[in-house]
């Protein structure tokens, strides 16, 4: 998405409900005007992951300084996006101008279709060398023997708790949770199965009216605590919000992470958990050097100031448009100010 009112530019989605076979990594936009503004917060690697449908495609890992997608990708179409039906949706009322839960009429509909799809695949996967080749099946090849990542996104706990289950059936040996609030709910089972997750958008109200005002900001806290490994994400694709991904984990610390916690939020965990984890995410001899140098806390938007960034030991440029034409309207000014009160005439 590089401007989000202008549809030619936004390309993050398909058409349709069930496509496993979209490669999310070829709409990758290596000269995108928002990639800067996400290095200079310390961002250098990214996981490009298809939005809407019920089974959005596969997702990349890519490093933020390439010529092209090829050049940018670190680990290719390693995981399979499902979006786990709702029971209940949510429809804005202008009568009373909130938002309402109501029960989604198609979800049983959208849950055989989604069973129907894998158990096809269950059976097209024991076949190695099948005579048609089914582009949507073979996609899904590779979750039963491991060779990719089933990311689950639901946010209601029963919700949760059926994609699980949906996962153990077809016998996925890889999954991540993806969502919010209603993971505590279900920490025990989580936990049981140690499965990772991954929290979207700490900066939110919670889903429900009756949960804590701060539940969002405390989660990754309260999960942690439990032992599960945790991560930190946003899930409105590449926009300009996204760039404050150390300012969540920053948030973290205010509500019970250690600060070394809190990093790993965004370093370590998250390099286990899109399986890159013996290349980047933590500073170790025979690792890339992939590493930023700050002035300040990294994780506090008021002091982070990165002077150095390097991605596999080469460094990169840093500054973005934002800044460019922050200096240079600020050189434009501060030469007014300075300039003797003839020279301010005469102009």
């Amino acid at each position: 998405v590089e401007i989000a009112a202008v549809r030619a530019t936004v390309d993050n989605a398909e058409e349709g409900a069930l496509n496993p076979n979209i490669r999310s990594i070829i709409s990758f936009n290596t000269d995108s005007e928002l990639i800067p503004t996400f290095r200079f917060n310390g961002i250098l690697l990214a996981q490009i992951t298809p939005q809407s449908g019920l089974i959005s495609g596969s997702s990349s890992v890519v490093q933020l300084d390439a010529w092209n997608w090829e050049d940018a990708a670190v680990a290719t179409d390693n995981a399979i996006h499902l979006h786990w039906p709702s029971r209940y949706q949510r429809k804005f009322d202008f009568s009373t101008f909130t938002l309402k839960r109501v029960p989604n009429k198609k979800y049983e509909k959208q849950r055989r279709s989604v069973q129907t799809l894998f158990a096809d695949a269950k059976v097209y996967e024991k076949e190695k060398q099948p005579e048609v080749v089914n582009l949507k099946l073979d996609a899904l090849r590779a979750l039963f023997d491991g060779s990719k990542t089933l990311y689950l996104h639901s946010n209601e706990a029963r919700e949760i708790l059926e994609a699980v289950l949906f996962a153990e059936k077809y016998q996925i040996p890889k999954v991540v949770l993806v969502g919010g609030s209603g993971l505590l709910a279900v920490k025990d089972f989580i936990k049981e199965r140690n499965i990772p997750v991954v929290l979207e958008n700490v900066h939110q109200l919670p889903d429900h009216p009756d949960s804590d005002v701060d539940l969002p900001y405390k989660l990754a806290y309260l999960l942690h605590q439990e032992g599960i490994l945790v991560s930190l994400a946003y899930n409105e694709g590449m926009t300009a919000r996204s760039r404050s991904l150390p300012f969540l984990a920053g948030t973290t610390v205010a509500y019970g992470l250690e600060k070394e916690e809190a990093l790993q939020l965004i370093t370590a965990n998250t390099a286990q958990i899109l399986g890159i984890s013996d290349r980047v995410g933590t500073l170790e001899e025979g690792k890339q050097a992939t590493l930023f140098v700050s002035e300040g806390d990294a994780l506090d938007m008021r002091t982070n100031h990165l002077t150095y960034a390097f991605i596999d030991g080469r460094q990169i440029t840093l500054p973005a448009m934002q800044e460019e034409l922050y200096q240079k309207y600020k050189n434009k000014y501060d030469a007014a100010i300075e300039a003797p009160a003839d020279e301010k005439t005469e102009e």
